[in-house]
C-alpha cells in the first residue's frame, strides 16, 4: 500500500501503481503483468511505438536502392532484388556482380549491412550453415577448425536468422 501515492513510499526495487480501488496505490514489482529484470541495465528512457536501435541490419539502410546483380536492370525491375550495395560501388558486391539501380520496385531478399564472409570447414559449409560471420575476412574470426570464406549472400537473407 502506498500512503501517500508516490514511489517513495515503497521498498527498494518497486514502484507505486494506482490500483483504482479507492486507496493511494500498490507497491509492486511487477504491473499489468509486466516483470523487470533489476539484473539488466535499467532503462534510459521510455519506450517508443517505433524503436530506433538494432543490432540487427535493416532494410532502411538501403535508402538508394541499390543491388548486386550479374547484369544491368532497369529501374522497373520487380523480381528479387540481390544483395545491398548501399555506398552504390559494385565492391559490396559478391563474386563479380554489378551494383545497380535505383531498384525500388523488386522484392528485397537481403539483410543491408550483413557480412558476406562467413565461417566453416570450407566453402559449401560457409554458405549453407551461417556459423559465424567473419566480416573482416580473415580465419582469426572463427573457431577452431574452421575458415573465412567469401559467400554471394547466402546468409544474409531475410529469412536467416
Amino acid at each position: 500500500w502506498c500512503r501517500y501515492g508516490s514511489h517513495a513510499d515503497c521498498p527498494t526495487g518497486q514502484a507505486c501503481y494506482d490500483t483504482r480501488e479507492g486507496d493511494n496505490g500498490e507497491c509492486s514489482a511487477t504491473h499489468l503483468g509486466l516483470i523487470y529484470d533489476y539484473d539488466l541495465p535499467k532503462p534510459t528512457f521510455a519506450p517508443t511505438m517505433h524503436p530506433t536501435i538494432s543490432m540487427k541490419p535493416t532494410e532502411d539502410l538501403n535508402p538508394q536502392d541499390y543491388y548486386c546483380s550479374e547484369t544491368f536492370r532497369m529501374p522497373d525491375y520487380d523480381e528479387e532484388c540481390g544483395v545491398p550495395c548501399p555506398s552504390m560501388h559494385s565492391s559490396e558486391c559478391p563474386g563479380g556482380q554489378i551494383c545497380n539501380g535505383p531498384l525500388r520496385k523488386c522484392v528485397k531478399t537481403h539483410k543491408v549491412g550483413a557480412p558476406l564472409s562467413w565461417c566453416g570447414a570450407d566453402a559449401e559449409d560457409a554458405a549453407s550453415g551461417c556459423h559465424q560471420a567473419c566480416p573482416e575476412g580473415t580465419d582469426d574470426e572463427c573457431p577452431d577448425g574452421m575458415t573465412c570464406w567469401a559467400t554471394s549472400g547466402q546468409c544474409t537473407m531475410l529469412d536467416s536468422y
